[in-house]
């Protein structure tokens, strides 16, 4: 019924697509590989590894040195949580005090932060993988990384909900009354990207399903498309095909419909909106919804 309520309300804001448009964002120079946003913070990475955060509307340099970065967990009580990953597998998470990247015990090859629901010490819901599959999750009361059950090669969370993909492409949810990954039956996946009332994947042929608890039980519904590279949050559901066209998800016709433009990489906040890499320049470009 909530997601049912959502795609109402997405189809009922529906703007004419000659008027949605992606804008480049001035004030950058430099080749950046990747964004990230959240509710309210974008950040990215250069081809250096070099880290900046958007700043009213200006991408400014933070120290440090990441291979990959993620954003989100934002709520009107809190804000959005930073943490990254290096070349190495080192682990750091921005302190929003001292405005500068800390250094966290562990080694991760991919992590994941959305908004945690469960109890005080895990007021993000923070998970990690590292190279040899092992699933971890970031407790704010002791500050280090408890191991979880089960072995992975990636994690997604959101809305408290936290999903995950073995190297059998079998998809797993975490029960939290149980404490572990309970399998959901779906095979074939080999990435997820979360929003908060779905997970969505994409299968070994680009295929995408939506994949959630329906009537009590585990299930994926097939979306018609073919995608390389999938992006979820509460500013939609996005995807990049193999030559790098953009799609966004029409909820008013269950089909991904094709953007103007062309991008290597995206990024869906959870407010703060569409974001992406343009081939090539490395330029970044923002959805404008007039």
């Amino acid at each position: 019924m909530k997601r049912m309520m959502l795609l109402l309300c997405l189809a009922a804001l529906v703007v004419p697509a000659a008027a949605q448009h992606f804008k480049q964002v001035t004030g950058f120079t430099g080749l950046m590989l990747q964004v990230a946003a959240g509710r309210s913070e974008v950040w990215g990475i250069n081809n250096t590894g070099q880290v900046f955060r958007l700043t009213g509307t200006k991408f400014t340099s933070v120290p440090g040195t990441l291979s990959r970065i993620v954003v989100g967990g934002g709520t009107l009580s809190q804000k959005d949580e930073i943490w990254g990953v290096d070349e190495s597998g080192n682990v750091f998470h921005f302190n929003h005090g001292t405005k500068s990247f800390t250094h966290v015990p562990g080694t991760l090859q991919q992590i994941a932060v959305g908004e945690g629901d469960i109890d005080s010490c895990h007021p993000y819901e923070v998970w990690g993988v590292n190279f040899r599959g092992s699933v971890f999750r970031y407790n704010y009361c002791t500050n280090r990384f408890d191991q979880a059950s089960g072995s992975l090669v990636q994690v997604a969370t959101a809305g408290g909900g936290v999903w995950g993909v073995n190297v059998a492409q079998q998809a797993y949810a975490f029960n939290f009354s149980a404490g572990q990954f309970q399998y959901t039956g779906i095979n074939g996946l080999i990435s997820l990207a979360a929003d908060n009332n779905d997970c969505w994947a994409l299968g070994g042929t680009g295929s995408i399903f939506a994949v959630g608890a329906f009537n009590g039980s585990y299930g994926a519904s097939h979306i018609n498309g073919t995608i390389a590279q999938l992006a979820a949050g509460d500013d939609g559901v996005w995807g990049i095909d193999g030559n790098q066209k953009i799609y966004r998800f029409d909820p008013a016709t269950g089909s991904f419909v094709i953007v103007p433009g062309f991008l290597t990489q995206i990024a869906v906040g959870s407010g703060a909106g569409v974001w992406g890499v343009a081939p090539n320049s490395g330029d970044v470009f923002t959805f404008v919804r007039p």
